[in-house]
């Protein structure tokens, strides 16, 4: 269960599908006096708590497997539904629900002369225009969904005709719309916060690891480093 556009004002067809879904028992809801922060993204826990703390309200979709990453929000008086992190989405103008939309982004970056990799959108419709445009394009390359998916559903350095294929098509589990571009290889991934225009945070990820000291298997290091609270 995803909303198609995250993040905005619910319109009363989302609303609608939510409480058909609700009824039908496909998902629950659960306020924040019941969701157990534990069991919810580390980053997204943190701002629930923070946002409690400023009298917000909120609640948490919860379906046969588990949290969804789906929440919903209340701001004086008016709810909205976002996934993983409330971002612009909920302020005005003519960013509003777009700045976790790749497309936008790129034709944004491109419009500035700012550097990002050549690359392009598909529907699901044009599979198969998708696939003919990536192997022009030239390998290695990237596919992706449209909107934010926590790194789900990419596929990095696609370097085959059927590893393409299937990368195109682990998007369209996920969502409608894909996106091809060139992969840049030997490249540092990092998030930054920013609130109100201001620089808060910057984080830098590195791929999961243990280092060896000699004595424990990689099986305990796992165990030990996973009982780091900040992992959430």
């Amino acid at each position: 269960y995803s909303l198609p556009t995250a993040n905005l004002h619910l319109p009363r067809l989302w609303r609608g599908i939510e409480n058909l879904m609700l009824a039908l028992g496909l998902i629950k809801l659960e306020d924040d006096a019941h969701y157990d922060l534990d069991k919810i993204f580390l980053r997204t826990s943190i701002v629930l708590e923070a946002g409690k703390k400023r009298g917000l309200k909120f609640w948490a979709f919860k379906g046969p497997r588990g949290y969804n990453n789906q929440f919903r929000l209340e701001i004086n008086g008016r709810q909205f539904s976002f996934d993983g992190l409330p971002r612009a989405e909920f302020c005005d103008g003519p960013l509003a629900a777009r700045i976790d939309d790749k497309a936008f982004v790129k034709r944004k970056l491109i419009e500035h002369h700012l550097p990002t990799p050549e690359g392009a959108m598909f529907w699901f419709t044009s599979a198969r225009r998708a696939f003919e445009y990536g192997k022009h394009l030239g390998y290695p390359l990237v596919t992706k969904p449209r909107n934010g998916s926590l790194t789900h559903h990419v596929t990095l350095d696609i370097r085959t005709d059927d590893d393409l294929r299937a990368g195109i098509k682990r998007v369209f589990q996920y969502e409608a719309c894909c996106i091809i571009e060139r992969f840049i290889g030997q490249a540092d991934l990092h998030r930054v916060t920013v609130i109100d225009k201001k620089f808060v945070a910057c984080a830098k990820r590195i791929p999961a690891h243990v280092r060896g000291d000699g004595h424990q298997t990689i099986r305990q290091l796992i165990a030990e480093k996973d009982r780091d609270p900040r992992r959430g």
